[in-house]
């Protein structure tokens, strides 16, 4: 065989017509099986999944010229599948195609695909026909003289249609001589990616053994079981949508992580019993569809995105001995998180977040599922995204382990931001907006009930005492049971347009106002106390805590947020605790700030707003991809 064309489930890889034509149309359908193309018949080859054995048939098979300044595109491989064909038809070599097959994930826009292949759409008929028809000369025995010929019948045939089969003609030359000289041994090809020595451990092998299996995703090695083909399956790992990066997959191949067998109780079914009424937590929203949720309904579900991408970029291994890191793909905080269920044509709140004691025999369940936990000091990965004082008590005592990676709201642990699935902050749909079009210069949105609201009290009377000319937009003291104002289309506008948000600490040391405004390109403001470290921190503990706490906070900035390799401070504007006892505190110090600070933090905001949210089409590096530089990190330190 000198061609193993394999295939492709999901998008077909179709011409911009029959894009058009069949916009929806997906494979499904997998078959391990190979078939030898037949003699005389040609046959669509994609470039994206093919094989040829170098000394057979290397010297034909070079892709079509392509690119700037050529006069066709998405071309370069069918012309080297037709060419390569008819070569291996002359000298007797097979030609196969089907299996392995690999995901195409994401098809092409058809209308920029139609601009580069109108020219082939009317060659190929042509070009098709003629190397049908095309006859070697019976002395010819070798793919390199075969291939030589082809060259110059081509020219002479098709130059007078245009001056690139002129040029694609030189290029075929220069394809063989190099091929001759290689062979000769007066070059050498090295493979760029054999160049590394840990090229064997970054980029796992898809196919073991003779024959291939279908993956999940690249590099996937484990032999799933019907429980496990469930979890990626439901959890749409194999659909149409690309959600980790290439540099996600690399980085979670640098490791081997095994799984956890837990079965659909501790992921799937706590997750579909919470999105039965209301999504947005497996897939994004729009800004419509986000103000009609329950309150709080995406904040505290980051875990669900985070294990998705796990998932779809890890290297994982059947033998937990083989192991790096162990995974524990439970969904610890949406199995309490408070959703709404219908029950005699009523819709009513329950479940119990904070604590999770609705839900002990579920996590005592878990737990007992761990039984590599205390064998081995081999990290483990828990997902809590919350507050982690916030999760289980017994939950919360392991994962304070030295063998745990807790990925939490911090503090501690690996601190990931919460989640918000609004389909205009996802970066295919952001652009930030300039400094000259900012008309506000600070809003306040904030409740202030609770033992927390003291900063909040305060500011907001400094506020509503502003007698300037700077615009400022006050609704801090909003009813709780009003929609957010930052969900609403005014409320976000405003925010994006606004240089300052007021960010006073809530009841914990994580506040989602701080990231819902850095996603917005804005610049937050938040009091900052020292501890009794000396420490830096924007959190105050009230007088009474959100429920009795048996450990106490780590406060500091750095357990409180991601560790996103750039200093917070570049981020905020932090205000001295005593400002708020000033007359016209607040406001004094945000007009002492000059124009320059501002514009670079609203740079270093921009530049790197993407860390602080989950890119639902795996387009750039997001909280995900630092999570896992961070695990990545740990596990370096460890070993």
């Amino acid at each position: 065989t000198a061609v193993s064309h394999g295939l492709w489930l999901n998008a077909p890889d179709y011409d911009a017509p029959t894009q058009l034509l069949k916009p929806q149309e997906r494979n499904t359908r997998y078959l391990d099986v190979s078939v030898t193309v037949p003699f005389g018949v040609m046959y669509p080859m994609c470039s994206m999944n093919v094989a040829f054995a170098r000394t057979l048939i290397g010297p034909a098979f070079m892709q079509g010229l392509m690119g700037v300044g050529q006069p066709w595109g998405r071309y370069d491989d069918m012309f080297a599948g037709w060419a390569s064909k008819i070569v291996a038809d002359h000298i007797n070599y097979g030609i196969k195609s089907g299996q392995p097959y690999i995901r195409h994930n994401k098809a092409s826009n058809p209308f920029v695909n139609l601009r580069k292949e109108y020219m082939g759409i009317w060659w190929q008929e042509d070009i098709i026909r003629y190397m049908k028809d095309f006859k070697f000369p019976s002395n010819i025995e070798s793919a390199l003289h075969a291939y030589r010929y082809l060259a110059m019948k081509l020219k002479d045939t098709f130059s007078g249609m245009h001056e690139y089969f002129d040029r694609l003609s030189r290029a075929m030359l220069i394809w063989t001589d190099l091929w001759e000289k290689s062979q000769s041994g007066e070059i050498e090809f090295i493979p760029s990616r054999r160049s590394k020595p840990d090229v064997g451990a970054r980029f796992a092998p898809i196919n073991l053994g003779e024959r291939s299996r279908l993956p999940h995703r690249p590099g996937l090695q484990l032999k799933l079981t019907k429980e496990d083909e469930d979890l990626f399956l439901r959890l749409g790992i194999t659909q149409n949508e690309r959600i980790v990066t290439d540099e996600d997959i690399v980085l979670g191949h640098t490791f081997k992580t095994y799984m956890y067998p837990l079965g659909s109780k501790f992921n799937l079914d706590v997750l579909e019993r919470y999105i039965e009424t209301f999504n947005c937590i497996t897939k994004t929203c729009s800004m419509q569809q986000m103000q009609f949720l329950p309150d709080h309904w995406t904040d505290y579900e980051a875990e669900v995105p985070i294990l998705r991408k796990l998932l779809a970029s890890l290297h994982f291994v059947q033998n937990p001995e083989e192991a790096d890191v162990f995974l524990v793909p439970a969904l610890a905080v949406t199995a309490s998180n408070h959703r709404w269920i219908s029950e005699d044509g009523k819709v009513k709140k329950v479940g119990c977040r904070n604590g999770g004691m609705c839900q002990d025999s579920w996590y005592k369940s878990l737990l007992s599922k761990l039984t590599h936990f205390s064998e081995t000091s081999k990290p483990h990965i828990f997902l809590g995204s919350q507050d982690a004082t916030e999760n289980h008590p017994e939950l919360t005592k392991i994962m304070r382990k030295k063998n745990s990676i807790a990925v939490t709201y911090g503090p501690e642990g690996i601190v990931v931001p919460s989640l918000n699935t609004a389909e205009h902050l996802q970066p295919k749909r952001w652009k930030q907006t300039v400094f000259e079009d900012r008309t506000t210069f600070v809003m306040a949105i904030f409740g202030y009930k609770g033992a927390h609201g003291t900063d909040r009290h305060k500011i907001q009377e400094q506020l509503l005492a502003y007698t300037g000319t700077k615009k400022v937009t006050n609704k801090g003291g909003m009813d709780k049971d009003k929609i957010p104002l930052w969900l609403a289309e005014e409320g976000y506008l405003e925010l994006r347009h606004s240089i300052f948000n007021m960010c006073p600490a809530g009841h914990l040391p994580y506040q989602k106002r701080l990231f819902d405004t850095l996603l917005s390109g804005t610049i937050p403001v938040v009091i900052k106390r020292v501890n009794e470290k000396g420490e830096s921190r924007h959190y105050e503990p009230p007088a009474k805590l959100w429920r009795d706490k048996t450990e106490p906070y780590d406060t500091s900035i750095s357990a409180s947020y991601p560790d996103v390799g750039t200093a917070w401070s570049e981020f905020l504007v932090e205000l001295d605790a005593e400002v708020l006892n000033e007359e016209n505190g607040i406001m004094k110090a945000l007009e002492s700030i000059t124009e320059e600070e501002i514009r670079t933090k609203l740079a270093k905001i921009e530049k790197n707003r993407n860390l602080f949210l989950y890119d639902y089409s795996g387009t750039s590096s997001d909280a995900f991809s630092v999570m896992l530089k961070n695990i990545a990190k740990r596990l370096a330190t460890q070993s």
